[in-house]
């Protein structure tokens, strides 16, 4: 099934209805999904809503897992990886220059300056990610 029978399939759906609506308006919004169907209830989000989505997991191995999936569920989508440093931040190790330049990657998307025709980006990043400072926007 590709992305636009997925579409059709959630549609009509009152929990999905009533999720889209809330998110729509700016609301937070809560729904208890089953794990195998997160991947295809976010692809279907971030279609209808064409906004920046951040989706933030607890484990970075989940991260990396479900970012996979989107890839593989939604080639034409803006998926971005922001992982998590190689260093804590009160380690004095270099950081790895390639996951320096994901983390840019990804603030460079969500500052919009990346210019990807792809849309908005959906950032998949675990929560030790977040956890470590970056520039402030208008720094970036």
């Amino acid at each position: 099934m590709d992305l636009t029978g997925l579409l059709h399939l959630m549609e009509g759906i009152p929990v999905y209805d009533r999720l889209l609506k809330e998110l729509e308006q700016g609301s937070t919004a809560r729904a208890a999904v089953l794990d195998v169907a997160k991947p295809y209830l976010i692809t279907t989000l971030y279609q209808r809503l064409s906004r920046p989505l951040l989706l933030v997991t607890a484990q970075p191995e989940h991260t990396k897992k479900l970012y996979e999936q989107f890839l593989t569920w939604g080639p034409s989508m803006n998926v971005i990886l922001f992982p998590e440093p190689e260093a804590l931040p009160y380690e004095n190790i270099a950081s790895d220059s390639n996951t320096e330049m994901d983390r840019l990657q990804a603030l460079s998307a969500l500052a919009g300056t990346d210019g990807n025709a792809f849309g908005p980006p959906l950032i998949i990043a675990s929560a030790a990610a977040l956890m470590q400072q970056v520039p402030a926007f208008n720094d970036f």
